[in-house]
């Protein structure tokens, strides 16, 4: 696995809640966790809104979904934009809501 890159688990939405294990992405310089579409409708992701996302490609509005994450013997309760990963190397993208929690714990 490359550096930059880690194990994590999400949680889905159905009445089972069954774990999924995923290789995430870690970018201190998104914002917000991001998850890619089709993970999000196959884990029944709960819908929450939609949030307004810049990165190159200019500024685009994303819907938000209740994503439930376990991270470094964490759990994460958060909300996560959803876009199109399938040309990526990896499904989600952690963001700085939820890193910024362990490079804190980390550095103290």
């Amino acid at each position: 696995m490359e550096s930059y890159t880690t194990n994590v688990v999400v949680e889905s939405n159905t009445e089972k809640r069954w774990p999924v294990n995923c290789v995430a992405k870690m970018d201190t310089g998104a914002a917000r966790t991001s998850i890619d579409t089709k993970l999000a409708s196959f884990l029944r992701l709960e819908k929450c809104g939609t949030t307004r996302v810049k990165n190159a490609m200019g500024s685009q509005r994303r819907k938000l979904v209740w994503l439930t994450l376990y991270w470094n013997d964490r759990i994460y309760r958060i909300k996560a934009s959803v876009t199109n990963r399938e040309q990526l190397s990896s499904p989600i993208i952690l963001g700085k809501d939820v890193l910024e929690g362990e490079l804190t714990e980390q550095t103290s």
